[in-house]
């Protein structure tokens, strides 16, 4: 049975091209991306930086710098995740294969939202792959950002 999960950083400080979140599948179950979300605090200088949401395959090597994270189970009688999270790695992570998923730019006055486009289009992360918010270039200065990613656990 699936279960659906969320992982999230909240107003962390970010002042460099890194790994906003990262979702790593364990050998045993897959992940789907369902949703994606981004959003700086307190911005006043309008900016476009590029992100990606990329799903890495084969050998996948966390990135580093950042913070473990638990993901949470939208269900609160569900089962405990399989896979493990990160948050704000100031490294990215690397892999022997990445498909790109979105290429996109993130605008920190009005933020950032991707869904799938439909049932059966998700980004799909293998057994021991990752699926990864990156921020692809340092933003002028230090912004402070929360992100959520929502996948579901296959």
């Amino acid at each position: 049975m699936s279960e659906i999960f969320v992982i999230t950083t909240n107003n962390s400080s970010v002042s460099a091209a890194q790994d906003i979140l990262a979702a790593y599948a364990a050998s045993t179950k897959k992940l789907k991306l369902l949703s994606v979300q981004l959003a700086a605090n307190g911005q006043t200088t309008v900016g476009n930086y590029p992100i990606r949401i990329i799903e890495w395959a084969s050998s996948v090597t966390p990135g580093t710098g950042g913070v473990s994270i638990t993901p949470k189970n939208l269900n609160p009688s569900g089962a405990s995740p399989s896979f493990t999270a990160r948050a704000v790695d100031t490294t990215h992570a690397t892999a022997t294969n990445s498909n790109w998923v979105i290429s996109d730019q993130f605008n920190p006055i009005i933020g950032y939202y991707w869904q799938a486009p439909r049932s059966e289009a998700e980004p799909k992360a293998n057994l021991s792959d990752a699926i990864v918010l990156s921020l692809d270039s340092a933003p002028g200065g230090t912004i402070n950002v929360s992100a959520t990613m929502v996948l579901e656990e296959i």
